[in-house]
């Protein structure tokens, strides 16, 4: 009987021991894969993300547009500045825009009009010699739609009459001893007829694209914000005089020198990097091409793919180097970029055969280079270190672990002797 019990004891102790082993070593192993489980989890994201031509060929017929007539006020119109708008091969169209360069001249309609690269006689020679680059930056915000459309919140008729005001305004103001770029002043019975005095209206001009008679004065629309000295025209005459010193360019800045680690692990990022164009209105897009570091890529400010052509101005980026072509070593990436601009290359004169008539001029985008430089450098990888120290506190908790097993085994085997 005591034999029999004995024996029982031993199966009961053995179940005990078989229970403890296996208890001890699950708690053990769990302990690891929580500790494991929860350094990785923790060490993701510790690194934060810290033209085309304007004229279709070398010649044209003009086509004039609508007539705009400009009034200190809507009634009296004591004050007046009369113009036309003009287009090549298509009348009243913003693709087929025109602009004059010599407002004391008469224009006629319909008249053939022929490419040259020559001044007239007696005039200052704005895209040769002396390469005017504020008659060149106006221009190229009016031939090109998309900054011409920008220039007012109106409609294309009012773009085109700023522009091509602030193009006679400017020459007049810079020439002024050059009799084809005088200003109309009226005389006598017309001396309401002021271009100046209606440009430099400080407060509401009234316009109409409607010719006003004896009987009918027209349909005229109060603007502001158009004339005076702090209106659009005053403003864009003020750009092209800025544009005089040192013609267009692209500005490239990077926010910092800061280089971080994405999200992911994948890539090391650059702060952001901001391109814009001097004068601004005349940068029409961009190319970026990245070299240096073998995969470096360019992203937007969500993240995505920017591409290397044709960005719109205005869009910032970062550049990104995979994490694995980072090195203890600094690595230099070159950001070159290309700015297409309005106006920048290409102008043109077109005359018509008779010399009284005005003189047109338009101009072609051109390209500008300009970039930075980006300093790559990889740190030690400290998450390793951390998920050591991980394991290593899990492997104590193993060893703990085998501590409970052989302090439940002792007891048991000195029962059994």
């Amino acid at each position: 009987m005591e034999k029999i019990y004995m024996e029982e004891s031993r199966r009961q102790s053995r179940k005990l021991f078989d229970a403890s082993v296996v208890l001890s070593f699950v708690v053990a192993v769990f302990a690891v894969f929580s500790l494991a489980t929860f350094g990785i989890v923790t060490n993701q994201g510790t690194d934060t993300i810290s033209y085309a031509a304007p004229v279709s060929s070398d010649t044209f017929t003009l086509k004039m547009g609508k007539k705009v007539f400009a009034y200190n006020d809507a009634t009296a119109m004591t004050k007046a500045y009369l113009m036309e708008t003009y287009f090549y091969d298509v009348a009243n169209n913003a693709d087929n825009v025109v602009f004059c360069i010599e407002r004391n001249k008469t224009v006629e309609n319909n008249k053939a009009y022929k490419q040259i690269t020559t001044a007239r006689e007696g005039t200052k020679d704005l895209f040769g010699a002396d390469n005017d680059e504020g008659v060149k930056y106006l221009l190229g915000i009016g031939t090109n739609k998309a900054s011409l459309q920008a220039v007012t919140q109106y409609d294309d008729n009012v773009d085109i009459w700023v522009v091509q005001s602030a193009i006679w305004y400017y020459l007049s103001g810079k020439y002024s001893s050059v009799e084809a770029y005088k200003l109309n002043v009226g005389t006598g019975t017309n001396a309401y007829l002021n271009d100046k005095d209606v440009m430099d209206i400080n407060g509401s001009v009234y316009l109409s694209f409607t010719e006003p008679t004896a009987t009918a004065p027209g349909t005229f629309t109060e603007f502001e914000g158009l004339t005076g000295p702090n209106g659009k025209i005053m403003q864009l005459v003020n750009e092209a005089n800025a544009a005089t010193a040192a013609g267009s360019r692209v500005i490239v800045t990077k926010a910092d020198d800061s280089i971080s680690k994405t999200e992911d692990k994948k890539y090391y990022q650059s702060a952001l990097i901001t391109v814009s164009g001097d004068p601004t209105n005349s940068l029409l897009s961009y190319d970026v091409s990245l070299s240096g570091v073998e995969g470096a890529i360019a992203v937007d400010e969500n993240g995505e793919d920017l591409g290397t052509t044709n960005v719109a101005p205005g869009t910032k980026f970062y550049v990104r180097v995979p994490a694995d072509k980072v090195t203890e070593t600094v690595q230099k990436v070159s950001v070159s970029i290309t700015g297409h601009f309005a106006g920048a290359t290409g102008t043109y004169y077109y005359v018509e055969d008779n010399a009284n008539l005005q003189r047109m001029a338009t101009v072609t985008p051109g390209d500008v280079a300009g970039g930075t430089e980006i300093e790559f450098i990889g740190a030690p990888d400290t998450g390793m270190n951390t998920a050591q120290t991980i394991y290593f506190i899990g492997l104590i908790i193993l060893l703990c672990g085998v501590g409970i097993v052989y302090a439940n085994a002792k007891p048991v085997k000195s029962k059994q002797q």
